[in-house]
C-alpha cells in the first residue's frame, strides 16, 4: 500500500527534505536511474514504443504503423502500480510534481509550439475524485519543461470503467466518448497526449483520433508505464 504519512517518502518512508515533494532524492534518482538505463522497448521489433498488456508493441500487433508516436518510463510493474494508484487515488499531488518531472527527464521537453494536454475524466468521476490525475501530470510535466499545458479535450459520454475490459470491449466501451472543446485551434498543430498507464491503447487511441480529426498534425503519448 502507498505511504500515507505525511512529510514522508512514498516509497521508502523516509523524512523528506524541505525541498523534496513526495519522493526522497535517493528513491527519485534511483527511479530515473532505472528509466534511463531500462527503457521501454519492444520485444519483437526493438523499438522505443508504448508495449500493450501482452508486452508488444502496436505495429507488432497490426503490421501497421500507428498514427500515434507512443512512450512511456516503465512496465507497468512495481514499484509503479503503487506510485499510479497514489496519485490516481490517493490524491497525492506532490507525487505527481515528482513524477512529472522524472517524465521530462526521460521522454524529454515538448517542441516550441507543441501543446500538452491530457486525457480527460468523466464529469462524474472527476467529482467523485476532486482531481483528475492525468491533468496533474501533463501541467508537472510541462510546467518541469518551463511549457505550458492547456486542456483541450471533454468527454461527452460516460463509459464503464476501464479496468476489467478486454481489448476489443474498451475500444466500444469509448467509441464516441471524447471530443474537443468548443474554441480549440488544432489545424496543423503538434500534440502532446499525457496519461498515467496505457493498457491496450483504447484510451489514448480514442483521444488522438479526436485531436487529428480536429486538425491535429500529429499526436505523441507520453504515459508513466504501459502494459
Amino acid at each position: 500500500m502507498p505511504n500515507t504519512v505525511p512529510g514522508c517518502c512514498e516509497l521508502c518512508g523516509r523524512q523528506l527534505a524541505v525541498s523534496e515533494h513526495s519522493l526522497c532524492a535517493c528513491c527519485f534518482g534511483r527511479l530515473l536511474s532505472e528509466c534511463l538505463s531500462h527503457p521501454v522497448v519492444c520485444p519483437a521489433c526493438g523499438n522505443g514504443r508504448i508495449l500493450f498488456a501482452d508486452g508488444i508493441c502496436a505495429l507488432c500487433h497490426s503490421g501497421e504503423e500507428e498514427d500515434v508516436d507512443g512512450h512511456c518510463l516503465a512496465r507497468y510493474l512495481e514499484p509503479w502500480p503503487r506510485l499510479v494508484q497514489a496519485i490516481k487515488f490517493g490524491s497525492k499531488a506532490p507525487l505527481a510534481q515528482d513524477l512529472g518531472r522524472l517524465m521530462a527527464l526521460c521522454l524529454g521537453s515538448p517542441r516550441e509550439d507543441e501543446l500538452v494536454t491530457w486525457v480527460p475524466l468523466s464529469l462524474r468521476r472527476f467529482m467523485l475524485r476532486g482531481f483528475n490525475q492525468a491533468a496533474r501530470l501533463a501541467r508537472a510535466y510541462a510546467q518541469a519543461c518551463g511549457h505550458d499545458s492547456v486542456s483541450l479535450l471533454r468527454r461527452i459520454r460516460g463509459t464503464r470503467a476501464q479496468a476489467r475490459l478486454g481489448a476489443s470491449t474498451r475500444r466500444h466501451n469509448l467509441a464516441g466518448a471524447f471530443s474537443v472543446i468548443p474554441g480549440a485551434r488544432l489545424e496543423g498543430r503538434e500534440i502532446i497526449l499525457v496519461d498515467d498507464v496505457v493498457t491496450t491503447g483504447a484510451t489514448t487511441r480514442g483521444c488522438s483520433q479526436v485531436l487529428q480529426a480536429a486538425g491535429a498534425r500529429q499526436v505523441r503519448v507520453f504515459s508513466l508505464c504501459c502494459g
